[in-house]
This record gives C-alpha cells, sequence and structure tokens, in this order.
C-alpha cells in the first residue's frame, strides 16, 4: 500500500545491509529496532518531514506509532508463517527462560559517571558512579530465569494436580474463584508476553513471586488432603 511503501523501501535496504554483517544486531529478540538510531524504523522518524515543526523526539514518535502498527500488522498478515516462526516460538522459549537485560549489571553503561538526570532524580551532591564491587555483574540476578521458569512449572503442576485430584469441587467458592483469576492471569501474561512483548526479566518479577506461592500452596493443599484422606481409610 502506498502508505507504507517509503517505510517499507528503508527496511528493505536495512534488510540488505544486515545480510553482509557477521553479528546481526537483531539476531536476538530485543529492543533493537525501537532503540537503535540506525534502525529503519529510526531512520523513517529522521527523515519523515511530516512532522517537522515537532522538535520533541518522544512525541514524533508517539505519532508514528499509528503507521508502524498498521505496517507491522501489514507484515504479519501477508507472511505468518514467518511470523510464528521467527517471533512467537523464539518468544515463547524466551517466556520461560527470560532475559536478565540490564538488571544483571550494577552500572548500565560503562562510565564512572551518571547521567543527569539520575542525579537529579536521587538528589546526588556529585557525578561519580561509586559502586562497591569491582565486577559490575550481579551474579545472583541470573539465578532469577531459572527460578522464573521454575515458579511457572511448580504453579501448573499445582494446579493440574489439584483438578485431577478432584479436590477443586470441594474448594469453598470465594477459593475456586480466586484460584480461576489466578489462572487466567497465568494465561494472559504468557499471551501478551509471546504475542505482543519483548520477554524480559523485569517484567516477570511480580508473575514470578505470585506463581510460585500459589504453586506451593496448592501443591501442600493437595498433598495434605491426601493423607488426611489416607488417615481416615
Amino acid at each position: 500500500p502506498a502508505e507504507f511503501r517509503s517505510l517499507h523501501g528503508i527496511v528493505n535496504k536495512h534488510m540488505d545491509s544486515l545480510s553482509h554483517v557477521p553479528n546481526r544486531p537483531d539476531r536476538s529478540l530485543g529492543i533493537y529496532y525501537l532503540s537503535n538510531s540506525h534502525s529503519p524504523l529510526n531512520v523513517y522518524l529522521s527523515r519523515d518531514s511530516s512532522n517537522v515543526l515537532i522538535k520533541d523526539r518522544a512525541y514524533r514518535w508517539l505519532k508514528q506509532g499509528a503507521l508502524y502498527g498498521n505496517y507491522g500488522s501489514f507484515l504479519i498478515a501477508r507472511h505468518p508463517s514467518a511470523y510464528a516462526h521467527y517471533f512467537l516460538l523464539e518468544n515463547l522459549a524466551n517466556y520461560w527462560h527470560p532475559s536478565v537485560e540490564f538488571l544483571g549489571r550494577y552500572h548500565v553503561v560503562n562510565s564512572s559517571t551518571l547521567d543527569p538526570v539520575a542525579i537529579n532524580w536521587f538528589h546526588f551532591n556529585d557525578t561519580d558512579a561509586n559502586t562497591y564491587p569491582t565486577d559490575l555483574r550481579i551474579e545472583v540476578i541470573n539465578m532469577l530465569p531459572t527460578v522464573f521458569t521454575i515458579s511457572n512449572i511448580i504453579f501448573l503442576l499445582g494446579y493440574i494436580t489439584l483438578i485431577v485430584s478432584q479436590r477443586y469441587s470441594i474448594l469453598s467458592p470465594p477459593m475456586r474463584k480466586i484460584l480461576v483469576g489466578i489462572f487466567i492471569f497465568w494465561g494472559s501474561n504468557l499471551i501478551f508476553s509471546v504475542f505482543a512483548s519483548v520477554v524480559v526479566l523485569r517484567y516477570q518479577v511480580f508473575p514470578m513471586i505470585l506463581f510460585y506461592s500459589f504453586g506451593i500452596l496448592l501443591l501442600s493443599y493437595t498433598w495434605q488432603s491426601r493423607l488426611n484422606n489416607q488417615k481416615k481409610k
């Protein structure tokens, strides 16, 4: 369609350039097309003259939201198998083991000074980025993606065990509603994360705590109920 031709030309040229790069910056799902100044979306934004009077870059980016959204929907509709293969399947794998992203570092940028926005927000007196460890990596954070995987497994195992053991029906109505709500939240989080989001650990901290807690409760309840039934026999 005519409304996409200018953008599509930039995208095709960019894809051709990336095919000659040994290590493609978009080889893994992330925010490359959103944040990198050389990505086709940002190149189109800088060349677009329809919003030349808008000086604020963030607002200009928001103004392009409808165009970029429609363009993405057009590509998905034309190439559903490619969308499923290169995005959905990879994102599904990322959901079960999300990237720690920048949470694994004490300081995001490799610099000894802080950005002005951080200084103003925290009311610091100087620009020095002081850290106690010499190694800026936070090793314990690297364990959390595995913890999130375990949390999902525990929750599903607890829920399935409750249903299979036929103990769901003897729960009180409020408890059944709570469990249904938690399960709907689990499914909604999975669907949204896989279909419409870049899956990173910082988005999954609250779900991780929730799923782990309810998973343990469900397994404990089912096991305790089984022990009580055995004692009665």
